[in-house]
């Protein structure tokens, strides 16, 4: 369920929060770092380190580009759903989104081999969209996330959203990313930027790590260890109006703007 208090695009109160339902675990079980906001760094990346490839114009504002970091949590949605959260960090967004451009994170699921990914896209128009796909190859023959499958994309839940302070957060669906039962993992995670010229050329912007290997593992938590994991909890009206359950703030930052489209 989101939460939300819009000024025009600009949300001024709660970022995103999902309503976590259930038993709470005990007190002295903390929960595991994978279901707490914004969950383990699996990748980090040094500052100023964009590499245009001369594929963009001088005028593209590179803080816009350069990745910082990724962490991904867990939390279960009101609907019963269990969902996978990925938090990109950019140096900035403050001058506004570039057209042409995307923020993916590429990883293995347990399922088969395939790579998967969850895309911030702008398109040529600066619409913004949020969707998991399967990764296909470039003409080298590689699979490292930059392309898209065709007919793969899902939407991600519609809480997913950017901060001018560079802060990116992708909700989707566990079983969109073929996790479906607790010991599972997402393992071998990249990220990039990048920048797609005259709506043929796509070049990386900043990677992260450099060169597009893979690092990292993220496994997939059974619910019920993670229900008390809420890093603060708010009393929320039912529709009945009586006090109902508590809230997970899975994004703690003010000034946040919703995606412009689904």
């Amino acid at each position: 369920m989101l939460l939300q208090t819009m000024t025009g695009r600009r949300m001024t109160g709660l970022a995103v929060g999902l309503v976590l339902s259930g038993t709470t675990l005990a007190q002295d079980l903390p929960p595991p770092a994978e279901c707490v906001a914004p969950g383990p760094l699996l990748l980090a990346d040094p500052v100023g380190d964009v590499n245009p490839l001369a594929l963009s114009p001088s005028d593209i504002p590179q803080d816009n580009l350069d990745l910082r970091e990724l962490n991904l949590s867990q939390a279960t949605g009101e609907d019963g759903e269990e969902y996978i959260v990925f938090r990109l960090k950019a140096e900035s967004l403050a001058d506004g989104l570039v057209p042409s451009t995307s923020y993916f994170v590429s990883f293995m699921g347990s399922v088969d081999a395939r790579v998967r990914g969850v895309r911030m896209q702008v398109d040529e128009q600066s619409v913004v969209s949020f969707f998991s796909y399967l990764a296909s190859e470039s003409n080298a023959g590689t699979s490292d996330g930059r392309f898209v499958a065709a007919g793969t994309e899902v939407p991600a839940h519609p809480s997913s959203a950017y901060g001018d302070d560079g802060e990116i957060l992708i909700v989707v669906k566990a079983t969109q990313l073929g996790l479906w039962s607790p010991g599972e993992a997402l393992t071998g995670f990249n990220a990039a930027t990048t920048f797609t010229a005259g709506g043929m050329i796509t070049g990386t912007m900043d990677e992260m790590p450099d060169g597009l290997s893979r690092m990292g593992r993220f496994d997939y938590q059974d619910p019920a260890s993670c229900q008390g994991a809420a890093s603060r909890s708010i009393p929320l009206a039912s529709a009945g109006g009586s006090l109902g359950l508590p809230v997970l703030l899975l994004g703690l930052l003010l000034g946040w703007r919703r995606r412009q489209s689904f």
